[in-house]
């Protein structure tokens, strides 16, 4: 005969006294003890309970509530508590660092932002200034192209800049022309005593450019032009 324990407790594979077996390391609760014809062999008891320990234990477990088990293992229950807060406070801080993050970035944005704005107005501030000047230099190339003297350069170019564009060419060969024929006659030096074959009277001819007025017809002008001058109307 042998006692034959129904207990909760631990075991472990193991050896004693010259022999291999599950050996007891903890008794955590007794449910009973009963006397049994066939104990444990040699024995010694080689087994805590008459059926499985694990299967004891889970039901043992399976039965009980919330409320059972955390009165049963309340250090279980603060160390899940806190397990629980660590991880909170875990990611709290990733939160937080998130955020600064994200409002570093939108301070940069903001600064970009307003840096590109300020680009943006010095480079509509400029544009007037080097349309300008732009202007100014393909007027004075298509000058150069019309071979217009330098005498009367500077009153055509400002002329010239408040013309449309398409306008220049025929502008200018008018321009030239009338300029061509107001020219007096240059004599010839150098090829000995010069006889005039008819008496020749000196006459100066003076010709006027007037001054575009704001707002004016770019056809009115001509025509203001050319009755100034007493030239004909030139054909557009």
């Amino acid at each position: 005969m042998g006692i034959s324990i129904n207990a909760v407790g631990s075991v472990e594979e193991g050896e004693a006294e010259g022999r291999k077996g599950e050996i007891i390391t903890a008794l955590h609760d007794f449910k009973s003890a009963d006397i049994v014809t066939r104990p444990a062999a040699g024995g010694a008891f080689r087994s805590i309970m008459a059926s499985s320990a694990d299967a004891l234990t889970r039901s043992l477990f399976q039965a009980f509530d919330y409320d059972e088990w955390r009165g049963v293992r309340p250090d279980f229950v603060q160390r899940l508590g806190g397990e629980l807060q660590t991880r909170v406070n875990e990611l709290d801080a990733a939160l937080t660092e998130a955020r600064a993050a994200t409002e570093a970035v939108r301070a940069t944005l903001a600064e970009r932002e307003t840096d590109l704005a300020a680009r943006v107005n010095e480079l509509a501030e400029l544009r007037p200034a080097y349309e300008r000047l732009a202007l100014a230099e393909r007027a004075d190339a298509a000058l150069d192209g019309a071979r217009v003297p330098f005498v009367h350069r500077a009153a055509l170019r400002e002329q010239l800049l408040v013309v449309p564009e398409a306008q220049w060419v025929a502008f200018l060969t008018t321009q030239a022309k009338l300029l061509a024929a107001a020219a007096p006659p240059n004599p010839v030096r150098g090829a000995g005593p010069l006889v005039a074959t008819s008496p020749v009277r000196a006459t100066a001819i003076t010709y006027e450019v007037p001054t575009v007025v704001d707002g004016e017809n770019f056809n009115d002008w001509l025509a203001r032009r050319d009755r100034r001058n007493g030239a004909a109307v030139a054909t557009w």
